[in-house]
Order: structure tokens, then sequence, then C-alpha cells
């Protein structure tokens, strides 16, 4: 799933939280709406491959996608 998708889930829990009445149905949208939040950040925060930039080699974006992908400990750590 993409960035695109998330943003658009996110906006539609944000409506529904501020349509609904009972104190159950708002907790369900927050929590939503805290997930989808992660995920539009996690989805920022990974490199989008456009072809014209190596999948692998030196780079900050790189770096952060194998520490991300890793569960936050590098490869030579293992």
């Amino acid at each position: 799933m993409d960035l695109t998708y998330f943003e658009g889930r996110l906006k539609a829990s944000i409506a529904m939280l501020n349509a609904a009445t009972d104190p159950c149905a708002r907790f369900a949208h927050k929590r939503l709406i805290d997930a989808y939040r992660k995920l539009v950040c996690s989805a920022q925060m990974r490199p989008q491959h456009t072809g014209t930039e190596p999948s692998s080699g030196p780079g900050l974006g790189n770096a952060l996608f194998r520490w991300a992908d890793d569960g936050g400990r590098s490869r030579s750590a293992k």
C-alpha cells in the first residue's frame, strides 16, 4: 500500500471521528487515526525507488530504509 492510500484512510477516519456521537465509536476512530498517522510517517520515511538512484550503496535514505527494515539494528551489528 502506498502513501496516498494511507493519507486517504487517515482523512476518512478523521471525518468519521468528527461525525461519531457514541463514545465507543469515537474511541475506535481515534485509535484508527493514530495507526494511520504512524503508517503515513513510516511511508514518508521510506525512499521511493525511481530507477535513477541505485538500490544499494551509500546514502542516508538507503541507510534509513535498511535500519527500519531490520528492526532498528544495523546489518553489521548482527
